[in-house]
């Protein structure tokens, strides 16, 4: 079993439980941008600088992103605080 969360069509879920359908993009023909954040004690390393790149990344590849910056980091506090 899995631990964690994730933030999957606009719902926090146990990682467990994040599924993506077959039909996605992301899995039908790997249209996909990933980057990792590293936390350390609850508190984000160069957060800043995973977002901009992710941004970046998702543009240069013409992936829409319907999150802003904030949005995004506002996300991934959620994500961090519900997976203890």
């Amino acid at each position: 079993m899995a631990e964690g969360v994730a933030f999957i069509d606009g719902k926090y879920v146990a990682a467990d439980d994040a599924k993506i359908s077959v039909f996605d993009l992301g899995f039908s023909r790997s249209d996909a941008v990933y980057d990792v954040v590293s936390t350390w004690r609850g508190r984000f390393f160069r957060l800043d600088d995973h977002v901009e790149r992710f941004l970046r990344s998702r543009q240069g590849v013409r992936i829409p992103c319907v999150y802003s910056r904030d949005e995004i980091k506002r996300i991934l506090a959620e994500c961090v605080y519900r997976a203890g």
